[in-house]
C-alpha cells in the first residue's frame, strides 16, 4: 500500500499572456462612441438654437407688419394737426368759391387765362399757377389774388417748404411802390410737406393785397417762387 499522507503534486492556474491589440480596439470603439454621442447633442442643439431663433425672427416679423400695418391706417397727430389747420373755414366774403376746393371750377372772370401766369417753386419741388386777380366789389383800392400749388416731388420736400399765403407781395413795375396783403385776409399757409403726408398734388389759396385803384399791371412776389411778371388786373 502507498502511505496515503504523501501530498499530492500542487497543481498551478494555468497564466494566459494579455492581449494589447484587443485593448486597444476597445478603447479606440470606445473613444468614436463618445465622439459620436457629443457630436449627436452638439447638432441638437444647435438644431434646437436654430428654431429658436428662427421662431423669434417670425414674431418679430409680425410685430413689425402689424406695426406698419397700424401706421399706415391710424392718422398721426401731425397729420390731424396739419388737417384741421387746412381745413379752417374761410368767410364766404374773403374767397371765391374756386378758392375752397383741390379740384377747383373754372375761376371767374379774370383777364389771366389758365395756365398762362406757371412759376416753378422750391427748386422744381413744386409749381404755382395764377388763377385769378379781380378787384374785390365795394373795395377799388384792394386786389384777391387766387392761386393753385402744384406739388411735383413729394419725397424731396422738407418740412419748411412752405409758402405764407400772407407774405405774397405785389410791385408796381413803373414806380417801384411795393403793395401788401390786407391783415387777417388770406387763406393759411401751404405747406408742401403737409401735401406730402396727406397724399395731396395741388391745394389752392388766396390773399387780399392793397393795390391802388387805376393800377394795371403788378409784379407778384410769392415765397420760394419764381416772381410773376405784368400781371394784368381787371377794372
Amino acid at each position: 500500500m502507498q502511505d496515503r499522507n504523501l501530498k499530492e503534486p500542487v497543481t498551478s492556474p494555468v497564466q494566459y499572456a494579455p492581449r494589447p491589440a484587443a485593448a486597444v480596439v476597445s478603447l479606440v470603439a470606445l473613444g468614436l462612441s463618445s465622439l459620436a454621442l457629443i457630436g449627436t447633442g452638439l447638432n441638437l442643439y444647435q438644431l434646437s438654437a436654430l428654431r429658436q431663433e428662427l421662431v423669434t425672427v417670425r414674431s418679430s416679423r409680425r410685430t413689425l407688419e402689424a406695426a406698419l400695418s397700424q401706421r399706415k391706417t391710424a392718422p398721426t397727430p401731425a397729420s390731424e394737426s396739419i388737417q384741421a389747420i387746412e381745413s379752417a373755414a374761410v368767410p364766404a366774403a374773403a374767397i371765391e368759391p374756386s378758392a375752397q376746393a383741390v379740384v377747383a371750377s373754372p375761376p371767374p372772370a379774370s383777364a389771366i387765362r389758365p395756365g398762362q401766369f406757371v412759376q416753378p417753386a422750391f427748386r422744381d419741388k413744386g409749381q404755382v399757377e395764377l388763377l385769378s386777380v379781380n378787384r374785390v366789389t365795394g373795395e377799388r383800392d384792394v386786389v384777391n389774388v387766387q392761386l393753385r400749388v402744384h406739388l411735383f416731388e413729394p419725397e424731396a420736400t422738407i418740412g419748411t417748404d412752405s409758402i405764407d399765403m400772407g407774405s405774397i407781395t405785389a410791385h408796381n413795375p413803373n414806380t417801384s411802390e411795393i403793395y401788401e396783403a390786407v391783415l387777417g385776409k388770406s387763406s393759411p399757409a401751404v405747406s408742401l410737406f403737409s401735401m406730402r403726408l396727406n397724399n395731396q398734388s395741388a391745394i389752392d389759396g388766396y390773399v387780399w393785397l392793397r393795390v391802388p385803384e387805376g393800377t394795371k399791371k403788378v409784379n407778384l412776389s410769392i415765397p420760394n417762387t419764381q416772381e410773376f411778371l405784368n400781371v394784368p388786373i381787371p377794372d
